[in-house]
């Protein structure tokens, strides 16, 4: 079969499940049953699919269409999950899983230190995704509020780059078996990191983190509560023309239309259950970014100045 046949189904393909909204009710179904649990997971998805089948199903479909709400309140209340997930409920071919590396380094810091001299201070899970504008929008909270801005991804990179350390020796080891890093190695990053900016900082915003539920219970167990989630929400056509642009510029491979569609639907299958997660427990707000940083910005604050003080500058 010649490329060019293969773009053209390739297209077919993705034009029929477009048509029909097959992402969204994947999407939608996997949600409903991360949040809901329900003990009949075969009857949940044959009662959602006919409730789906009797509306008019060529309509856009709600990511938590099919999340169960309580006295009728929607996902952005206060109510609280029935059953909140716990790590030990995940299946363990879902987990990460641990580089055999001896002699893991540990958080110099315990729980209890961090949690004492984090009172007073939010914590705030950033979440968009890529080319939603998160990190433009990090950089002015930053300069506003006086927060902490911490990067997972930053966080591993910059321990990697000192192999005369053991945290370096032992990411780098685990980078070049091939291993997942695993959520208790990030946790670890994250905690001593806040430890150390916690009596500069007058907050936290914690960007590219949580991934799944799991690891953001995990935090919460083990580092510190989180105040809630500001989430910028773009649409597909807008993140895709971004990073395209992007990749004109940048010698970024996986700036292209193709790897971009496929890195937009790994992120819509890990956001979704997260926004669930913390939508009905009211931590979540959610920022429309189709518009100007500036633009943004003003509902970023709006939003901000509710809970947090303007640091003096």
């Amino acid at each position: 079969m010649s490329k060019a046949q293969t773009n053209e189904n390739t297209g077919l393909a993705m034009d029929y499940l477009s048509q029909r909204n097959i992402p969204q009710l994947f999407e939608a179904l996997m949600t409903g049953l991360i949040i809901n649990r329900p003990d009949d997971h075969i009857a949940y998805l044959m009662k959602s699919l006919e409730q789906y089948k009797n509306k008019n199903n060529k309509q856009p479909l709600a990511w938590n269409a099919f999340v169960e709400r309580e006295n009728g309140l929607d996902n952005t209340s206060t109510s609280k999950t029935k059953r909140q997930l716990k790590p030990d409920s995940i299946p363990q071919s879902k987990r990460e899983e641990k580089p055999k590396i001896q002699d893991r380094p540990r958080s110099s810091k315990s729980g209890e230190d961090i949690k004492n001299i984090l009172q007073g201070k939010p914590i705030i899970f950033v979440g968009g995704g890529p080319g939603s504008g998160k990190r433009t929008q990090c950089e002015k909270m930053v300069a506003k509020y006086g927060f902490t801005h911490l990067s997972a991804g930053d966080l591993i990179r910059e321990v990697t780059q000192d192999s005369s350390t053991e945290k370096g020796r032992y990411f780098n080891e685990a980078m070049s078996q091939g291993k997942l890093i695993s959520t208790e190695d990030i946790l670890g990053l994250l905690k001593d990191a806040i430890y150390k900016n916690a009596n500069k900082a007058s907050g936290f915003l914690i960007n590219g983190f949580p991934r799944r539920v799991e690891q953001g219970i995990q935090f919460e167990q083990d580092v510190a509560r989180c105040d809630f989630l500001i989430y910028f929400d773009v649409s597909d056509e807008i993140m895709t023309e971004r990073l395209v642009k992007r990749g004109e510029t940048s010698d970024r491979i996986d700036d292209n239309e193709e790897t971009v569609h496929k890195r937009l639907v790994t992120f819509h299958q890990e956001t979704q259950p997260i926004l669930g997660y913390y939508g009905k427990q009211g931590k979540l707000i959610t920022i429309d970014t189709n518009r100007k940083p500036d633009e943004i910005f003003e509902d970023v604050s709006y939003e901000l100045g509710k809970i947090v003080k303007q640091q003096p500058v």
